[in-house]
């Protein structure tokens, strides 16, 4: 039994150590698409400028995809929210496996040491029993020998 939970415990373990890593994972990603949403808004902005700046017809068309990229731009901030949005959740949910698997290894180690004490115990009850069996055919000697 104890061997068995020290295994679940090994286990809870390793897979806390894997959500860690994918929570970690998905920050950076969020981070980086955070930093992509950045950069896209500073072209919108800059393309904006140049739209204004430029007359006629070329003029519209920059408009134009200035105001596609914006509306990629806003998509991307979306994305990058949401994604930031999932990797708190992640980590929440890294942190909370992460209690689990140390709770999981107290009781693990809390097992493994009442085990250890009750072979001690055992040990000892044989130990006892053989010096009472002795003590016993001791006595038996001594009535034969009386007879």
């Amino acid at each position: 039994m104890a061997r068995q939970i020290g295994r679940m415990a090994r286990q809870t373990g390793r897979v806390a150590r894997q959500t860690g890593r994918v929570a970690r994972q998905i920050g950076r990603m969020a981070r980086q698409t955070g930093r992509l949403a950045c950069q896209t808004g500073r072209v919108t902005r800059q393309m904006g400028i140049v739209a204004r700046e430029t007359d006629g017809e070329s003029g519209t068309q920059t408009g134009r995809v200035a105001r596609q990229t914006g509306r990629v731009a806003r998509q991307t901030g979306r994305v990058a929210r949401e994604t930031g949005r999932l990797a708190c959740q992640t980590g929440r949910v890294a942190r909370q496996t992460g209690r689990v698997a140390r709770q999981g290894g107290r009781v693990a180690r809390e097992i493994g040491r009442l085990a250890r004490q009750m072979g001690r115990v055992a040990r000892e009850t044989d130990r006892v029993a053989r010096q009472m069996g002795r003590v016993a055919h001791q006595m038996g000697r001594v009535a034969r020998e009386t007879d």
